[in-house]
């Protein structure tokens, strides 16, 4: 076993400590914070105050879909994973989840890194864990929300599907379903493969009945409990306005907002400018990466702007991967841009760590 560990830590090395370096920064932020009293800097906020209950309560309805009612919006692996390690290792929830991202953010640098270094070599899959380590919005992946274990999940999917382990992968897609509904994605990409595999016929139904099996508990357990297996989508429409429009109707909302003079016109601004940069790293990325990680991306953005109020642009697009796949193998190139994308990117994340910690939005 410690002889697998010493391979591994090799192999990887590079990955593990580019992202290690991420995370530290970011604890180094909320030790800085705590210590020159800019406020009292906390891991969970928002959402993650929201998965922390689940984890510690399970989902709670008292016939209104208002304040603990609104929970079932949030898929329920992340929090039952964070449960169960709590309970096994008689630890606190948060440092659960804490320790548990660290982990799955680390199997998701490890990911990264070996699908460029395959396709692009060593220096691509450097810049590539750089890129997601550091990435503007980073904060999530240390922080109580289901990113890490979602983008771990995706990219095992990926793996699993390209050495045609289509019982394994099905498994993990099933896992990506009750993790975040943008896991619904991973269906359309599983067909692709089972017919670029010529997989035969009969067996693509029990595929996707593997894959749709957990999602389809979940939803059984909402019409058991809410009276329909639909009560996320009600509790999103009535707690954050989330409802389903064209995504030309939702991009133009979102445009509406950044030229808005609000309060959070900034936030607004600021997630335009992050939608644009990866519609933009899609197109000229559309001959470069593979298919199944082009489905993902589009599928990402698509699910962004299909809603009519959008909150959370900037978070969302740090699951967009062909991002950290198409610049980590253009910046091998380019030593200048290199350095100047990581300076603005490691600026931006530290920028971003701040808001989060003291519950600002995040620009």
């Amino acid at each position: 076993m410690k002889t697998i560990f010493t391979n591994l830590f090799k192999k990887y090395k590079e990955a593990l400590g580019i992202f290690l370096v991420s995370r530290i920064l970011i604890f180094f932020i909320f030790s800085f914070l705590f210590t020159y009293n800019f406020g009292i800097p906390q891991f969970s906020q928002w959402d993650a105050n929201t998965y922390l209950s689940i984890a510690k309560e399970g989902y709670q309805f008292f016939g209104s879909y208002k304040d603990a009612g609104s929970y079932i919006a949030f898929f329920p692996l992340f929090p039952l994973i964070v449960r169960i390690f709590s309970e096994i290792s008689h630890a606190d929830i948060l440092f659960s989840a804490l320790s548990l991202n660290l982990v799955f953010g680390i199997c998701s640098a490890v990911l990264i890194y070996k699908i460029a270094r395959d396709r692009w070599g060593k220096d691509a899959a450097i810049n590539s864990v750089l890129l997601f380590s550091f990435f503007p919005t980073s904060i999530f992946l240390t922080v109580p929300y289901s990113e890490s274990l979602f983008l771990f999940v995706v990219l095992l999917s990926f793996i699993l599907l390209e050495n045609k382990k289509f019982f394994y992968a099905s498994v993990f897609i099933s896992l990506s379903l009750i993790t975040r509904l943008t896991g619904i994605i991973l269906i359309p990409a599983l067909f692709y493969y089972l017919f670029r595999k010529k997989i035969k016929i009969f067996l693509w139904p029990i595929y996707i009945a593997i894959s749709l099996l957990p999602f389809l508990i979940f939803l059984y357990f909402q019409y058991i409990n809410y009276g329909t297996p639909l009560a996320f989508l009600e509790a999103q429409r009535i707690n954050w306005y989330h409802q389903l429009v064209f995504p030309w109707i939702g991009f133009g909302n979102l445009i509406g907002y950044a030229l808005s003079s609000g309060s959070l016109s900034t936030m607004w601004r600021t997630d335009l400018v992050m939608l644009s940069i990866m519609i933009i790293t899609l197109i000229l990325a559309k001959k470069n990466i593979n298919a199944f990680f082009m489905i993902f991306g589009f599928g990402v953005i698509l699910l962004t702007i299909n809603q009519s109020f959008i909150l959370g642009t900037s978070r969302y697009m740090l699951m967009v991967l062909p991002f950290y796949f198409f610049w980590g193998k253009f910046l091998t190139k380019h030593s200048l841009a290199k350095q100047i994308v990581l300076a603005i990117s490691i600026s931006w994340m530290t920028f971003n760590s701040i808001l989060f910690l003291l519950s600002k939005p995040l620009f």
